[in-house]
């Protein structure tokens, strides 16, 4: 019999599993996509049905394409994105689609935070409010929904809500927790006078625990569904972002995750914790360890966005590599064209909802090769912006790995490498499911320690090092790219202003 953990990601865009065997590494994985529903500019939700529909259709999928026996999990793990709330009712049935941290509707809270309770704010949760936290997206939802509001009774985040639904267990952890902005990060415990702020009561949030607690185990039902033996244990997870990290093998201080997924992020890795008005802090799953995150909002998403709606409509039924063909037939720099990926307002460094996207520099002598090829290097210099950002502020990582969806493609790892003017590790295998089921592990005792998972599962696939021309113009056109944001900053303001009065 083999000692087999599954880790669960609920990720952005669709649920991915994983299972690994603790002496033999990976053994199936499987993904299955959800809908994200936007009915208003700068709206994000998702349904919370949805994302239990897709976990059990990837399970069975994983289970059809893969020979693994189910029996033989002994644990399961879960991450998701944070800053996501479930919201339910004294009989636990969801009150409303879930506002998801891409959001950008509860800028007017933001503000209102920001002037009355900014300092203290920052100083209980380490966190500078923006849309992309629970606390402004709840105070949304009592202003505009106080039916809504009124009748919360419970709040589940993300990945926690589909492990109460397996477990019956209705709990969170530290890293979550801290991404609520509701909990006093120095205590690890929620700040009763931030939740009063809002008026929601304590009693609403559920217990905090640490990333490899066993919470419980797999419901009687639930396990005969999945085919599972009895008594499988369930180890609270954390962050789609924590146990992906720590699936590319981030195990001390000094390390730097850049992640070319759904979102972009620069996490720089800390032995304690650095809060700043320009990141986001949050703990690790490695005791004792924290990491300041630097985040674009449409990184992979802006690759998607421009295959969608400008590339198949040149030619219908592209995938991903054949779009990215194009890119590889246009120089770098791609003849001038400088894209900015604000699709959906922006995070670090600029933290404004009302940026949006562009192309600049366009003629007539550009065509899709420029345009695929400026998608890349406009998320790469997005990237730059961040790291830059955390380097004035103290944070100078001495390594990067490169992780996410968009690191499958070696022309976008090696346009990161020449932006970013540093060496990038790529991983064999980063997946969060993949962090989840080492996290899996760990929490049932079948490796000794976290280094012990890592050595087991954790494999460097390559290393990108920068090209030195390349570089150099990169950091010419990254000053432009700078500028124009800049410039172009103030008339976003103004056209957001014009479209709400319509």
């Amino acid at each position: 019999m083999a000692d087999l953990f599954l880790g669960i990601d609920l990720g952005t865009g669709g649920c991915k599993l994983t299972v690994i065997d603790a002496r033999k590494g990976v053994v199936a994985d499987h993904l299955v996509e959800y809908i994200t529903h936007t009915p208003h500019p700068g709206w994000s939700e998702q349904d919370p049905a949805d994302w239990a529909e897709a976990f059990y259709a990837c399970f069975q999928g994983m289970k059809e394409k893969f020979s693994f026996n189910p029996k033989e999990i002994r644990a399961l793990s879960l991450d998701a994105s944070t800053h996501n709330a479930v919201l339910l009712d004294e009989n636990d049935r969801v009150l409303r689609r879930c506002i998801m941290w891409n959001d950008q509707r509860s800028f007017m809270e933001v503000r209102w935070l920001l002037e009355h309770h900014g300092p203290r704010l920052f100083l209980l949760t380490y966190q500078k409010a923006s849309p992309t936290w629970t606390l402004p997206q709840l105070l949304w939802i009592k202003n505009n929904e106080p039916d809504v509001f009124a009748r919360i009774h419970r709040i589940a985040f993300t990945k926690d809500y589909l492990r109460y639904l397996l477990s019956g267990v209705w709990s969170t952890e530290l890293v979550d927790a801290g991404g609520s902005m509701l909990m006093d990060f120095s205590k690890t415990e929620w700040s009763r006078e931030v939740c009063d702020i809002i008026n929601l009561p304590l009693s609403s949030l559920p217990p905090i625990g640490k990333p490899t607690d066993v919470v419980g185990a797999v419901l009687p039902d639930v396990a005969r569904r999945l085919g599972l033996g009895d008594n499988v244990r369930v180890v609270a997870g954390a962050s789609d972002t924590a146990v992906e990290d720590y699936a590319a093998g981030v195990l001390r201080a000094g390390q730097c995750i850049v992640k070319l997924a759904t979102a972009g992020n620069v996490n720089v890795f800390t032995d304690k914790p650095a809060p700043n008005e320009f990141s986001f802090c949050y703990n690790y799953v490695v005791p004792g360890m924290y990491y300041a995150t630097m985040g674009t909002n449409a990184a992979a998403a802006s690759f998607r966005w421009f295959r969608d709606c400008l590339a198949r409509r040149c030619a219908p039924g592209l995938n991903y590599t054949e779009i990215e063909k194009f890119a590889h037939e246009a120089p770098p720099g791609s003849a001038g064209v400088i894209y900015h990926p604000y699709l959906n307002g922006e995070r670090a460094p600029y933290f404004d909802p009302h940026l949006r996207a562009n192309f600049f520099g366009l003629s007539s002598y550009h065509d899709l090769r420029h345009m695929t090829r400026a998608v890349l290097e406009g998320v790469a210099y997005s990237l730059k912006d961040c790291l830059l950002t955390a380097i004035s502020v103290g944070l100078v990582p001495d390594e990067i790995r490169l992780i996410g969806g968009g690191g499958k493609s070696p022309l976008w790892c090696q346009i990161v490498a020449d932006a970013l003017a540093r060496p990038v590790i790529k991983l064999r295998n980063d997946d969060s499911s993949l962090g989840s089921a080492m996290l899996a592990g760990v929490g049932a005792g079948a490796f000794s320690d976290f280094a012990a998972a890592v050595a087991a599962c954790t494999v460097v696939e390559s290393v990108y090092t920068p090209i030195p021309e390349n570089v150099r113009l990169y950091d010419k056109f990254f000053s432009l790219y700078k500028e124009i944001h800049d410039n172009l900053a103030p008339l976003h303001t103004r056209l957001h202003g014009i479209l709400a009065e319509l």
